[in-house]
Parts: C-alpha cells; sequence; structure tokens
C-alpha cells in the first residue's frame, strides 16, 4: 500500500521513537512525502530537536534515516494535479499532500480532519491506521518493553 505523509506524522515520528517511527520505519508499505514537506520539516527543527531531547547531529541522523523509508516527490511529478486540489481542499499549505496522493494513486495518512472533507483520495489518520492495519500484526505485542531513549545513546539505538 501507499501513502503520503503528511508533515504532521513526519514530525511525530522525528519526535518520538513511538508507534509512527515503527510503522514508518518497520511495515512493508511504501510511504512518500511532496518536497514541500521538507521546508515545513526544517522550520520545526528547534522545536524537535527540544522536543526530542537531541542535538543538531542527532536530528541530522534521524532525520536521514527516516528518509530511507519515505520517498520525497518532487514537484514536477504531481504539479499536474495542483488545479483539482485547489479545488479540493481549504488549507493551501496541504495541497501538495492531496495533489501527491493523486498523482501516486496513494492515501493521505494525516491527523488533519480538514483532509476528510474532500472525497477524492481516502484519508487515515494515525487511530484509523493503527485499527486497520496493525489489528493483524502483533505489533502492541512486539513493542512491550521498548526502552526510553536518551541523549546518551547513540541515534542507531533508535532503529
Amino acid at each position: 500500500m501507499r501513502f503520503v505523509l503528511d508533515t504532521n506524522i513526519i514530525l511525530s515520528a522525528l519526535i518520538k521513537n513511538g508507534l509512527t517511527r515503527k510503522i514508518i520505519t518497520n511495515l512493508d508499505f511504501e510511504f512518500f512525502t511532496p518536497s514541500f514537506a521538507l521546508s515545513e520539516i526544517f522550520k520545526y527543527k528547534k522545536y524537535i530537536c527540544n522536543k526530542a531531547k537531541i542535538n543538531e547531529k542527532q536530528f541530522e541522523i534521524l532525520f536521514n534515516k527516516t528518509f530511507e523509508y519515505v520517498e520525497i516527490i518532487p514537484m514536477h511529478y504531481y504539479r499536474a494535479h495542483i488545479p483539482k486540489s485547489l479545488d479540493l481542499i481549504e488549507d493551501k499549505k496541504d495541497i501538495s499532500f492531496l495533489a501527491c496522493a493523486i498523482a501516486l494513486n496513494a492515501f493521505i495518512w494525516s491527523n488533519d480532519e480538514h483532509f476528510k472533507k474532500q472525497k477524492i483520495v481516502k484519508i487515515f489518520t494515525t487511530d484509523e491506521f493503527i485499527k486497520k492495519f496493525l489489528k493483524k500484526i502483533d505489533w502492541f505485542g512486539a513493542l512491550k518493553g521498548i526502552g526510553k531513549f536518551t541523549r546518551k545513546d547513540k541515534m542507531k539505538d533508535r532503529f
């Protein structure tokens, strides 16, 4: 299955070594994000570092590792779908995500409810994603015993 990840999903994966990151780095799904998401992520870099209690070097490692599992889609690939997306969604910052999903024939994984106002692309919140796709996998059992990451740990231990 193919999913376009909204920035809030990627931020969640970068901030916390939790279920969102585990899903992205372990499930056999294809994850994408439009190139626009990168500017959003880097806009929140200091916030991510503060919340995750990591330094900038650790952020770079974490970012690069995360994007081994998330393919960045250049605008030229989904540009033709932007006019249609303009008519479907109110939040102009989310047009790229919708256009990208249309171009890739993918679902969108986002916790922004306004995506659901359009009916062209199926949207999954994190809760819906878990109920739909993780109920068939013993993920909750597999995640028991995962300890908290500390700043003394190496970033490679997070994956």
